[in-house]
């Protein structure tokens, strides 16, 4: 099946605090702007776990990631429907290898990718603009 890990990835609480530190390493302009994307998405996200019990709508107490094999999914959401949403983190155009997998062998209920662009709909799944990653779920696509 379907490995999800919680505990295993290390994200900074503050996307500012994250950039803060990123500029007093030596780490390729890329990695830096990936970890920022991806700590901002995940502390979007989180919030969706923080909310109080009547207002929660979804399973869980934190984000989780999955493995696959070779294949390493961002975020899995459970909803209270318990359909698996799966978001992968881009910081541009570069295609969600992970997601595809994922939505393709039914590991997955619903696939979106989450980028700093503009979002729109894709053949395999849609696109959102990573500032709507935790305020607009359950996404519409």
């Amino acid at each position: 099946m379907i490995d999800v890990v919680s505990n295993h990835r290390a994200y900074f609480a503050d996307p500012g605090i994250a950039y803060y530190i990123s500029n007093l390493v030596t780490v390729p302009r890329y990695a830096i702007e990936g970890m920022l994307t991806e700590t901002f998405a995940y502390t979007e996200i989180d919030r969706l776990y923080q909310m109080p019990v009547g207002k929660k709508v979804v399973k869980g107490d934190k984000p989780c990631f999955s493995i696959c094999g070779d294949y390493e999914l961002d975020f899995v959401v459970v909803d209270h429907e318990y359909l698996k949403w799966g978001i992968e983190v881009k910081t541009g155009d570069n295609r969600a290898k992970s997601l595809a997998f994922s939505k393709e062998r039914g590991r997955i209920d619903k696939a979106f990718r989450a980028t700093p662009t503009k979002g729109g709909h894709g053949e395999k799944f849609d696109t959102i603009p990573i500032y709507l990653v935790g305020v607009r779920f359950p996404y519409v696509g």
